[in-house]
């Protein structure tokens, strides 16, 4: 019960010294997100709704056996969003709007073995969305101090269906490389949302 009492106590201290921008206010936000590294101008329409305009950009490659086969990943992010909070008190946002771009993760191997199969060629695999706009929807949390610097985080998800793509099969073997890929991308298809979560720090202007 102790343990309650002061996570009740916390979350009513944040509260008290947590608030919105007012309107007509700019903020800019930067922070890292399983989405990428961001950028985020920030203006109130109102003192109930800001307006967010967030900047992803990220990227990263590494070796990995893929199959049993040695493999080279490479993963970029690029993408933007318009995002509309509607702040609900004591620091806390609802999150709503739409992104454009994504993830897209390239694996590239030789002769390797995909589900018990294995596959002759140099084989590209690229993972990426079936569509480049895709709905966001995220609860959030930002405490504001006098002087100007906020700090945030947002929980959500990015409603967006992935889809795989391969080439480089040697021939005789481009069959079994799509019908591997069409079962990869059925088990996709069961996956319709990616959850993200993003730390940011802000500066009011």
């Amino acid at each position: 019960m102790s343990a309650l009492l002061r996570l009740a106590a916390f979350v009513a201290l944040c509260c008290l010294f947590s608030a919105p921008l007012r309107a007509g206010e700019w903020r800019v936000e930067s922070g890292i997100s399983t989405l990428g590294g961001f950028v985020a101008p920030a203006t109130a329409l109102s003192d109930r709704v800001t307006l967010r305009v967030p900047v992803y950009l990220g990227g990263g490659a590494a070796d990995a056996v893929l199959g049993g086969a040695d493999a080279r990943l490479r993963l970029a992010t690029r993408s933007a969003a318009v995002l509309a909070d509607y702040q609900l008190g004591g620091g806390w946002r609802m999150t709503g709007g739409l992104a454009l771009g994504g993830h897209r993760l390239t694996a590239r191997a030789v002769d390797p073995e995909i589900d018990g199969t294995r596959i002759d060629g140099d084989i590209t695999l690229e993972l990426r969305q079936r569509r480049a706009l895709a709905p966001i929807v995220a609860l959030g949390w930002q405490r504001a101090y006098p002087s100007g610097w906020s700090v945030g985080a947002d929980l959500g998800v990015k409603i967006a269906r992935h889809r795989v793509s391969g080439s480089g099969a040697t021939p005789g073997y481009e069959a079994q490389l799509a019908a591997e890929i069409d079962e990869i991308n059925d088990a996709l298809d069961a996956v319709p949302v990616v959850p993200f979560l993003s730390l940011s720090l802000g500066l009011r202007f």
